[in-house]
């Protein structure tokens, strides 16, 4: 049942997209390592691990 007053196209991710997972796990290693390719690597293995075990 709908609330009311909610549109339809209200943000909502199921819960078999990985990527929005795999992209804070590469901006917390940005931000804590400030390297571009040690970022690069943990956001696409992060991201192919998901999107293997969802």
């Amino acid at each position: 049942m709908r609330r009311r007053g909610a549109p339809e196209s209200a943000f909502a991710l199921p819960p078999e997209n990985g990527r929005p997972l795999a992209a804070a796990l590469a901006v917390l290693v940005a931000w804590r390592s400030r390297n571009m390719l040690l970022t690069l690597a943990v956001g696409m293995v992060s991201l192919w691990l998901l999107e293997w075990l969802l």
